[in-house]
């Protein structure tokens, strides 16, 4: 039994992505907004953007964010510093 649901979960997520991964993107979207309010929500996605742009950036390894950390470690106290 579980590996028939399993098997079609997988075989699921093959054909169609897009779709299925469109459609829990926009119902989570829409619970969250029910449950939390607009504003809520668009803040929560708006520090998720900032927060994957940043992670994109640390992952190509950009001379700006290398500079921004080293001046952050300077400044910041020792407790906050990354090392």
């Amino acid at each position: 039994m579980l590996n028939d649901v399993t098997g079609f979960l997988s075989s699921a997520f093959e054909t169609h992505r897009g779709r299925k991964i469109g459609f829990i993107v926009g119902a989570l979207f829409g619970l969250s907004i029910i449950f939390l309010g607009f504003f809520k929500t668009m803040f929560i996605l708006i520090c998720g953007v900032f927060g994957l742009l940043i992670g994109a950036k640390l992952d190509d390894h950009d001379e700006l964010v290398d500079h921004t950390i080293s001046f952050l470690d300077k400044i910041l106290p020792r407790k906050f510093q990354r090392w």
